[in-house]
């Protein structure tokens, strides 16, 4: 594991201004308190603590290949043993250098000093490895937690994907079924509908199948694919239907899932032009309002037709939840015999190029 004041610079500097007070508060104490030199109290001051952190540093390698999987006491009695042997280290070298730099000082204070505070310098470096080595395993612990955070998400993105895709294969079949079962009405009724109703599924499949590895398409290729769906129910159903469509420029080029409006027109087919003997219309619109383009296909139905969350309008509702992470954005109302659906796609996931949804 890289060493983290090699990573943040803020880490490397809040350590260098740690120490440059610990050095500048120990010149002040021997100077002011101890009434020792100025030159002795800064050497001092320089050749204990700048020793240290040089160790406190290096220890990094230690704590991090020794790692935190231990149990509490473990890694306790460990840092005990490592943090008494380091501190016997240092005073035992600091101690040498001060001797061989500093000079003989004729300050009996000093002198004191020297000869009766290694406890309390090994007190102060217990409480400094304490300090420094507590940072290390914060750091580690969050270090962990982040991998296991980034882990998860990418779980949850594989798991999202797998979902997705799973509600996304059961609309397929589920629309042929529908045009399946429209041209096996025909072949009886009409063979010569029943051929060209066949070319026009044939041709529309070719260009949805062409894009179904696609997770998001611009709102005009959706419609357009509506558009050649209904085309093909048109043969069936002649004048029984009628579909309209006011849509506002700024809709055009905007991203949309893949395949999320052809369930709700199916469900408009299935529960309004199918079970009715009237004519019905069916109406698309789509505009931009605040944060969110929204999209709404109606039709009026006869009073015994079965309108409702089937399961074209429930997966419509899994994927939204699935992609944006809200379940309000498909919205259902049923009002004087019309049927209308709701969709908000969030404008600023539709402007999200590196989306892996």
């Amino acid at each position: 594991m890289i060493h983290p004041f090699q990573i943040y610079n803020k880490s490397s500097l809040i350590y260098i201004i740690f120490w440059i007070i610990i050095i500048s508060l120990h010149s002040t104490v021997f100077y002011f308190v101890l009434n020792v030199d100025l030159q002795t109290s800064i050497l001092d001051a320089l050749i204990y603590n700048l020793n240290f952190s040089i160790i406190l540093y290096s220890i990094w390698y230690f704590i991090s290949s020794f790692g935190t999987e231990k149990n509490l006491v473990s890694l306790l009695i460990t840092n005990l043993l490592v943090c008494i042997i380091m501190v016997l280290v240092w005073l035992y070298f600091s101690s040498v250098i001060s001797s061989l730099i500093v000079p003989k000082s004729s300050n009996s204070s000093y002198n004191d000093i020297t000869s009766k505070a290694h406890l309390i310098r090994g007190i102060i470096g217990v409480f400094y490895y304490g300090v420094v080595i507590s940072a290390y395993y914060v750091y580690i612990i969050y270090q962990d937690f982040s991998k296991k955070k980034l882990r998860e998400k990418e779980l949850n993105k594989l798991l999202t994907e797998s979902e997705l895709k799973t509600l996304k294969y059961q609309i397929n079949p589920h629309f042929i079924f529908n045009t399946l079962n429209s041209i096996s009405s025909l072949t009886i009724i009409s063979p010569e509908k029943a051929r060209e109703m066949t070319i026009r599924l044939s041709d529309f499949m070719r260009s949805t199948f062409s894009k179904k590895d696609e997770k998001f398409i611009r709102f005009k290729d959706e419609l357009d694919s509506i558009k050649n769906y209904m085309e093909i129910e048109k043969i069936r159903f002649e004048d029984k239907f009628e579909f309209s469509e006011n849509v506002s420029p700024n809709c055009q080029n905007v991203m949309i899932p893949n395949f999320i409006l052809q369930p709700i027109i199916e469900n408009a087919i299935k529960h309004g032009v199918y079970e009715s003997l009237n004519k019905v219309i069916i109406k698309l619109s789509c505009e931009i309002k605040e944060n969110f383009v929204e999209i709404k296909i109606s039709n009026n139905y006869e009073e015994s037709s079965v309108n409702g969350e089937g399961v074209g309008l429930t997966n419509v509702k899994e994927r939204l939840k699935l992609i944006y992470g809200n379940d309000l954005l498909l919205r259902l109302e049923d009002k004087d015999h019309v049927f209308t659906a709701s969709i908000f796609i969030p404008i600023e996931r539709e402007n999200d190029k590196n989306n892996n949804y």
